[in-house]
């Protein structure tokens, strides 16, 4: 092995092959790059010329010989939302809406006054040990004290 300095004939002549390739890869990405921009230039180019031609046709009469929603693509985010118009006229009133729903109960209020009593019953019924009775206000009983006369029940 000749050695010319530090460095071998044989580790500069693979330095310069590595340099080599390096350069033509760089040279290789370079014009892909350079490709891929071009052909997405003239492709949205071509679109937009054939859609803009298709519709001037279109608008003054003659019939379009593609269709122009061919040439979209997917749709783009969504813009910002521009500035409000100027105020206009107010419009008519909208139709009623719907009855709302049943309010929040409100705070209880004070204890009304007690009323009259109210009349003592005219009779009633009732058992015991298997035997019904049956019980009815005396005549001429007063309210305030009545009296009944109960007889078994057949």
């Amino acid at each position: 092995m000749t050695m010319v300095g530090d460095v071998s004939t044989e580790l500069r002549a693979r330095i310069d092959r590595q340099a080599r390739r390096r350069t033509w890869l760089i040279v290789f990405l370079a014009a892909l790059l350079a490709f891929t921009g071009g052909w997405s230039w003239a492709k949205a180019a071509s679109e937009s010329n054939a859609r803009i031609t298709c519709n001037k046709l279109m608008a003054i009469g003659y019939p379009c010989s593609f269709d122009p929603a061919n040439f979209s693509g997917q749709p783009g985010p969504a813009g910002s939302p521009g500035a409000s118009g100027p105020t206009g006229e107010p419009g008519l009133p909208g139709p009623q809406g719907a009855p709302g729903g049943q309010g929040v109960p409100g705070t209880p209020g004070p204890a009304g006054a007690p009323g009259p009593a109210g009349a003592p019953p005219a009779s009633w019924t009732w058992q015991y040990l298997g035997v019904g009775y049956t019980c009815a206000r005396d005549a001429g009983s007063p309210d305030s004290a009545p009296t009944y006369t109960c007889a078994a029940s057949p």
